[in-house]
């Protein structure tokens, strides 16, 4: 469970947790400008934690990323970041995984093709 506070002007979480190992794990981060940011930032990290599809893609490539990155050669991997981060992550970065539909990949396409990537 997250604690939410402002003690200085700007508000804090602390928040306490267990990995899907069952490891405990805890968090403090500071300097949210509203209490909104700061129940949004534990929402995303427990989502982030357990893997879930209820977490934001730009959350959902950080954890690709970081697995990708030692798999792959430093060239693919530099590629394959180009190009999420130039046309796909502009159109979808706040988007929940789960809310993705195919409606909106589709959308996305159109945007493209009118910028002129094929």
């Amino acid at each position: 469970m997250g604690v939410v506070r402002k003690p200085d002007g700007t508000w804090e979480v602390y928040l306490n947790c267990k990995d899907p190992q069952g490891n405990r794990i805890r968090k403090h981060k500071r300097n949210f400008k509203t209490k909104k940011e700061a129940l949004a930032w534990i929402e995303e990290f427990k989502a982030k934690l357990s893997c879930s599809f209820d977490m934001t893609l730009a959350s959902f490539y950080d954890i690709y990323k970081n697995d990708m990155a030692q798999r792959l050669r430093e060239n693919t991997m530099q590629t394959k970041s180009y190009i999420i981060e130039l046309k796909i992550l502009p159109y979808f970065e706040k988007m929940k995984m789960k809310d993705i539909t195919p409606a909106h990949i589709r959308r996305w396409q159109t945007e493209l093709m009118k910028q002129g990537f094929s």
